[in-house]
């Protein structure tokens, strides 16, 4: 079964450096995805990857600003583009739950991941973010709208 994930773009970035603690991890998260006939990288809708001046999604910025030729992030964005297996949702939920994602205190941008998460099928966003998705609010986020926020150790890891 497919499963499709949101990417904070720290897990792409930490994948170029082999001394963070989650360097093994964040590369595996991604080799996955490059090697995967089925799993799906979530977006939001207006995401391009190809060409910058036609993107505009909250994601699609992010990537643009952090991820560039030679990183392996930018491999595997091309990769699931050139498979068909990037699934475009919608940036913003319902006013209820945006009222809720901004109640938890987390950074702007860090929020539209969020609020793109709780739009997929799956509900899962990765990310070594603890600084905005303390523990705490990983609890929250959880039990208030189902959405799994996990570290690149949690998901895609080799047996």
């Amino acid at each position: 079964m497919a499963i499709g994930v949101v990417i904070d773009t720290n897990i792409l970035i930490h994948a170029e450096n082999e001394t963070i603690y989650c360097y093994q991890e964040c590369v595996n998260v991604i080799t996955h995805l490059i090697e995967s006939t089925e799993d799906i990288l979530n977006v939001d809708i207006d995401f391009d990857f190809i060409t910058e001046a036609e993107n505009n999604s909250s994601i699609g910025q992010e990537y643009w600003k952090h991820i560039h030729t030679g990183m392996l992030g930018h491999t595997m964005i091309l990769q699931v583009i050139f498979d068909g297996r990037i699934d475009f949702v919608p940036p913003k939920p319902h006013y209820h739950i945006v009222k809720k994602i901004d109640s938890y205190g987390i950074k702007k941008s860090d929020r539209h991941f969020l609020g793109i998460t709780y739009s997929t099928a799956n509900k899962i966003l990765i990310t070594e973010d603890f600084e905005d998705f303390t523990v705490k609010n990983r609890t929250k986020i959880k039990k208030d709208l189902g959405i799994n926020v996990i570290q690149a150790y949690q998901i895609f890891q080799p047996e």
